[in-house]
């Protein structure tokens, strides 16, 4: 049976033919599916305090909790993996929350603000920045 092409009255499974074609052909769809995907971005604000982080995407949060939000977020985008080879061994560094932060750092400094970045596919890049100028004067 074809599955391509103008459709007609004989092309046509009955519920029974279609499941049992479905089972059949599960693992060739399911293949397909994943070459077919796009990875979207993950998109991070990142709130500072005085060039200390605070919060993630307006959710405050303790130093660790942060950390480890950051390293699942940027993890899955495969941002901070760095793999070594010296001796024929090779060593695999992985550290996606100090990319993110460093990154972020970078871009505000010490002051406090929001910095926007974009994680995908192993890079971390700032999409925007607000900074609160404070005058003491």
């Amino acid at each position: 049976m074809q599955l391509t092409g103008k459709i007609t009255r004989d092309s046509l499974m009955t519920l029974e033919a279609y499941s049992k074609y479905r089972k059949e052909r599960k693992a060739e769809v399911i293949a397909h599916r994943k070459l077919r995907s796009v990875h979207l971005a993950d998109h991070i604000n990142l709130q500072f305090e005085a060039g200390i982080p605070v919060s993630i995407n307006d959710v405050p949060m303790p130093p660790v909790e942060l950390v480890e939000s950051l390293a699942l977020i940027a993890g899955g985008q495969g941002v901070g993996r760095l793999e070594s080879t010296s001796n024929g061994r090779t060593v695999v560094y992985d550290a996606p929350a100090a990319m993110v932060l460093h990154t972020a750092r970078a871009a505000l400094g010490d002051r406090t603000g929001v910095v926007r970045l974009s994680v995908l596919n192993g890079g971390c890049t700032v999409v925007g920045r607000t900074a609160e100028v404070v005058n003491l004067a």
